[in-house]
């Protein structure tokens, strides 16, 4: 099945977009349907919506709406936003890959970068994984806060934890017993005054 040239009026040049690894999420929209990301046709009246609107075809809006609803969950990004999810990074190789899942019809120059493009590590993921004391402190806080927020019982907690890890992609770990005993610790904290 041929893509149908969406973007025919507005041609990538993939003399660039060849060159560059990795793209904002509605970039590599609009690479996957042919039309040149600069070439896009933003809603003016986007300011208002405070997010982005665009003026494209309805192809490009379903495609667009079911990425950012994938974004850091089945589609892997670089990096995240938390308020414009249109604006993540992500490399154009696992981009490809994520929208062949989903049986998108994607035009063969992206495929072809894709298929030749290097892997990137992933940016937002911190390389250093030795924590220093605040660090550590500060982020077993956080498990308290979430924990309380969250009402997770006393017991069995870790499970519902570790199934939520596996469906959010975070399939290396951590495991039920590294779980439980982060929990026990965020538990064990002692607050620095008495709680409001």
């Amino acid at each position: 099945m041929q893509i149908k040239k969406v973007g025919a009026s507005r041609p990538v040049n993939w003399t660039v977009w060849r060159n560059i690894p990795e793209a904002k999420l509605w970039q590599a929209v609009a690479l996957s349907l042919d039309i040149d990301p600069d070439k896009v046709q933003h809603n003016r009246d986007s300011w208002m919506a405070e997010s982005y609107l665009f003026d494209e075809s309805q192809e490009f809006k379903d495609r667009m709406q079911v990425a950012t609803a994938c974004a850091g969950r089945s589609l892997k990004t670089a990096t995240l936003s938390l308020t414009h999810v249109e604006e993540c990074k992500v490399e154009l190789a696992v981009f490809t890959a994520w929208a062949k899942t989903l049986k998108w019809i994607i035009c063969k120059d992206l495929i072809a970068i894709a298929h030749n493009a290097p892997r990137l590590a992933p940016t937002n993921i911190h390389t250093d994984t030795r924590l220093d004391p605040r660090e550590r402190n500060s982020l077993l806080r956080i498990i308290r806060a979430l924990d309380v927020m969250a009402g997770l019982k006393d017991r069995g907690a870790a499970s519902p934890l570790f199934e939520q890890l596996q469906k959010l992609g975070f399939t290396d770990g951590p495991g039920d017993t590294t779980i439980r005993k982060l929990l026990e610790q965020a538990r064990a904290l002692e607050p620095d005054s008495k709680p409001l």
